[in-house]
């Protein structure tokens, strides 16, 4: 089922990201990737990416939480 591939993927990306952030000085960082299962009618070509950019905040979509300076340093990064 590709829902299992996803999660799979999702656990190497994060590890993969982690590494990275701790290359470009940003050892606090976190990344996490949460796949949920959603009803049909709410499915879209665009889905929903939330992001957390600071310890002890919640995830949130990173147009909502994120100034264009922190949006671009998380960008890079990835």
């Amino acid at each position: 089922m590709i829902s299992s591939q996803r999660k799979e993927a999702a656990k190497s990306l994060r590890a993969n990201i982690i590494s990275q952030f701790q290359d470009i000085k940003m050892d606090k960082a976190d990344f996490s990737i949460e796949i949920k299962d959603k009803a049909e009618d709410r499915w879209s070509a665009d889905g929903i990416d939330e992001v957390k950019t600071n310890p002890g905040m919640p995830f949130g979509v990173i147009n909502n939480i994120a100034s264009g300076g922190r949006t671009v340093t998380d960008y890079v990064s990835l």
